[in-house]
């Protein structure tokens, strides 16, 4: 409910300011709450895996895992 008329807020704003209980994003039980499949979250992990295979750019483990594709 935003937009000019709405009671609540003139602007759709949205933002993921936290995280709730263990936040290592390596783990399934832990991924599966912020990303909406497995599909999208290995997707991700591929770009990954090319983009950063050593993990240089990680600075925690809530970011996604690097997932190794071949020939890459």
């Amino acid at each position: 409910m935003a937009g000019p008329s709405s009671p609540f807020s003139k602007q759709d704003r949205r933002l993921l300011w936290g995280s709730y209980g263990d936040w290592d994003l390596g783990k399934q039980e832990v991924w599966e709450y912020y990303y909406e499949d497995a599909d999208k979250y290995q997707k991700l992990g591929r770009a990954r895996g090319k983009a950063d295979p050593n993990g240089t750019f990680t600075a925690s483990p809530f970011a996604v895992s690097a997932i190794e594709t071949k020939g890459a």
